[in-house]
């Protein structure tokens, strides 16, 4: 065996004899040249086994691999392994019908409901407790916990949206443009791709966006009423183009600059189109400060407690900036308008209503709290069950 840490053995010197020795070895030879002929052959052949010896500690490395495809990193410095991406419809295999008809889904028995349920990511359900495709599509969301042991409430309420859509037998539907790759793609343009991870875990799709409650967005980590109010806010606009997400713009035109006001325009920014917006108004030092914030068009213009102090706090302008926050202040109303920045105004100047800040938390009420009525300085309680973006809007997130 062998060992980077071992030194090889290379032979010992040969001793320096004495001329009593030498004297000795001639009387124990028959003459000079018999023993200059063996030292000679003895020292030959201690050289040739260091060569060799040195020869095979070298080849050790040498004989493992003569190309670089040989060569195995060290753990800790392989590469990072991504994970695999999803298949093309966000996690089941192409060559099973995650969305049969339902006069062949209420035929199948245990067998192939199981089946189904391991492609659709619920293969640790107890799967044996199915008796049928019409038993499983009787089932209630309460029914998915006690019988099949799914414990998550976002992934019961992920399989109900999938039976539902079986059993409505419609053809095609707005959110089914969606799937879980175009949502981690919706994340990267609306400005939070660090949610990317929670999202493609619990296979996120365009259905089950639209019945997001603030306990589903908890469960996924997100507290953040910034960050809410982006999800919700970008969901209404899918929902507005029926989830057409090349209605995003990416690029930034600055000839609209000359017909503002344009909320028609701003709504369809992505983040990386208000970012350069915010650049060509000179800001383009404060930009940095945006990443992972959630900032797009949307939320600028349909949520009315986003005004020009959140933005400015979110691009953490120094309130002793007062000019640059002034001249921030001017362009944001010039391109949304005043019909919005006045309504706007109207709902932040109510009791209990403040404009959103990156410091505001979500808290999920428990009895005696109303809906979105701020608490304390810093949290915001809203019911756990509310849609986080509901069919009919009423308000801001601080309203009831």
């Amino acid at each position: 065996d062998f060992s980077l840490f071992e030194l090889p053995s290379f032979p010992p010197a040969l001793a320096v004899e004495s001329d009593d020795e030498l004297a000795s070895a001639r009387g124990s030879v028959p003459n000079s040249q018999t023993l200059d002929g063996h030292l000679s052959a003895k020292r030959l052949k201690r050289g040739r086994r260091a060569r060799s010896t040195l020869r095979s500690f070298l080849g050790r490395f040498t004989h493992r691999g003569n190309s670089l495809q040989d060569v195995r990193p060290s753990p800790r410095c392989a590469p990072l392994s991504l994970p695999p991406a999803l298949p093309p419809h966000g996690g089941p295999s192409p060559c099973f019908s995650v969305r049969p008809p339902i006069s062949q889904f209420v035929d199948w028995d245990c067998a192939h409901c199981s089946r189904w349920l391991t492609e659709v990511g619920f293969g640790d359900a107890l799967v044996g407790a199915v008796r049928s495709g019409r038993h499983l599509l009787s089932m209630l969301e309460a029914d998915f916990e006690t019988e099949l042991g799914v414990r998550s409430a976002l992934q019961r309420k992920r399989l109900k949206c999938m039976l539902d859509r079986i059993e409505r037998n419609s053809e095609t539907e707005a959110a089914d443009k969606m799937d879980t790759n175009m949502v981690m793609l919706w994340l990267d343009q609306i400005g939070l791709p660090q949610l990317r991870d929670s999202f493609a875990e619990n296979r996120v799709n365009g259905h089950l966006l639209l019945v997001l409650s603030m306990q589903d967005l908890m469960e996924l980590g997100i507290q953040s009423a910034l960050n809410h109010a982006s999800l919700a806010r970008a969901i209404q606009f899918l929902r507005s183009v029926d989830f057409h997400l090349h209605r995003l713009e990416k690029h930034f035109s600055s000839e609209l600059l000359s017909h503002c006001p344009i909320p028609a325009q701003v709504e369809r920014w992505s983040h990386c189109c208000v970012v350069e917006w915010l650049r060509s108004e000179d800001l383009d030092e404060f930009t940095p400060n945006l990443a992972f914030s959630g900032l797009h068009g949307a939320l600028m213009v349909y949520e009315p407690t986003f005004t020009a102090e959140s933005l400015a706090e979110m691009l953490q302008i120094s309130p002793t900036k007062t000019l640059i926050r002034r001249h921030l202040s001017t362009q944001f109303n010039s391109v949304l308008g005043q019909q919005i920045v006045g309504n706007k105004r109207e709902t932040v100047s109510q009791p209990m209503v403040v404009h959103l800040t990156p410091g505001l938390r979500i808290r999920l009420a428990k009895g005696g709290f109303s809906l979105g009525r701020k608490k304390s300085k810093s949290d915001i309680f809203v019911e756990p069950e509310v849609r986080v973006c509901p069919e009919v809007w009423k308000g801001g997130l601080n309203d009831e």
